[in-house]
């Protein structure tokens, strides 16, 4: 059964708080959508998908 959830406002990055989240519901794997912008403005503005891939404890599948 899926549902959806809701997080309060937070200062942290996204990425941050999908981890957060699947950490809190003892997920083995995070399956999202990879999306890539250019070099350019992930460089300057970052990006969630690279975010999660490098940071996330939990393993991640991602299709683009």
């Amino acid at each position: 059964m899926s549902r959806a959830v809701t997080r309060p406002d937070t200062v942290r990055y996204e990425a941050d708080e999908i981890a957060i989240f699947a950490s809190e519901q003892n997920a083995d794997l995070i399956v999202c959508g990879a999306y890539g912008h250019s070099r350019m403005r992930e460089l300057l503005l970052g990006g969630t998908t690279n975010d999660l891939l490098g940071a996330s404890p939990i393993c991640c599948l991602m299709s683009h």
